[in-house]
């Protein structure tokens, strides 16, 4: 394999695994407590207050840096 089909191959890597980062299903919201965005979006939207998607999930309850992120999904929902 040459150098530039190495560089080529390792391009197109880099864009799947941009491609999977992008999709909100697997970006993480809670990196402590492994939770995903997509998992809180789905429990917004069945009507889980901030408290109840807490305590289903443990976010918030690593680092705290999610917390303001989370408050923000379920204020959107009720506005």
């Amino acid at each position: 394999m040459s150098w530039w089909e190495e560089e080529l191959a390792e391009l197109e890597a880099w864009r799947e695994e941009e491609a999977a980062l992008s999709d909100p299903l697997l970006r993480l919201l809670c990196r402590c407590r492994g939770v995903e965005e997509g998992e809180v979006e789905a429990l917004v939207r069945a009507g889980l207050d901030y408290d109840e998607i807490v305590a289903r999930t443990g976010a918030t309850r690593g680092c705290g840096g999610c917390r303001n992120v989370l408050r923000t999904m379920v204020q959107g929902r009720s506005s």
